[in-house]
């Protein structure tokens, strides 16, 4: 038996789905599956579709609070609003890509919000992804490269309405990753 005390959570802030966009998403995938004879695809559960707003990784339990109290007060006056889907897209977009994502359209907004979450991050003396930011929702991963014709596809979905946003917590299990909501921020 392990007894060694957790010390950290590996955390992520991100915009959760409503059941609604999760019905609708599941059934792109499914239509996906049917057109890709790639069977080592490892597609997205619903309950793990979600928009990624800034990863951070393994957090010490102490840091939690104050992460917490430090974005709430930087998106405090944060305004809801609305993004749009794009095109299906592999990532990262490299001669090696392993991701199958449904790209977001950038907006002013998801860039604000962003920037203040990492601000809070940061004033917690946490750093978390540096890389640039790249809105999209995870559909699938794999090791082999899909035959999928439907890349770079325009997709016609309803729109994300951003009215809260998620700390999340990711755990690795026999089953999988799961995620699991520690806090939800409201905007305004």
């Amino acid at each position: 038996m392990d007894n060694t005390e957790v010390t950290f959570k590996r955390l992520f802030f991100a915009v959760m789905l409503d059941d609604s966009l999760k019905e609708t998403l599941m059934k792109l995938i499914h239509s996906l599956k049917k057109l890709s004879a790639n069977r080592s695809i490892h597609w997205t559960r619903p309950n793990n579709l979600h928009l990624t707003l800034h990863f951070i990784g393994n957090t010490p339990l102490d840091k939690i609070p104050q992460l917490l109290r430090n974005v709430q007060q930087n998106i405090a006056l944060f305004p809801s609003f609305q993004l749009n889907f794009s095109h299906l897209h592999l990532f990262p977009p490299s001669s090696h890509p392993h991701v199958l994502t449904l790209s977001i359209v950038p907006s002013m907004p998801l860039t604000e919000l962003v920037t203040k979450i990492r601000q809070g991050v940061i004033d917690t003396q946490l750093t978390g992804d540096k890389k640039p930011y790249i809105p999209h929702i995870t559909l699938g991963k794999f090791k082999q490269l899909p035959n999928l014709k439907t890349r770079q596809q325009q997709i016609k979905l309803p729109p994300l309405f951003v009215e809260q946003i998620a700390l999340v917590q990711s755990q690795s299990t026999v089953k999988g990753v799961e995620y699991h909501v520690i806090e939800v921020v409201k905007l305004k």
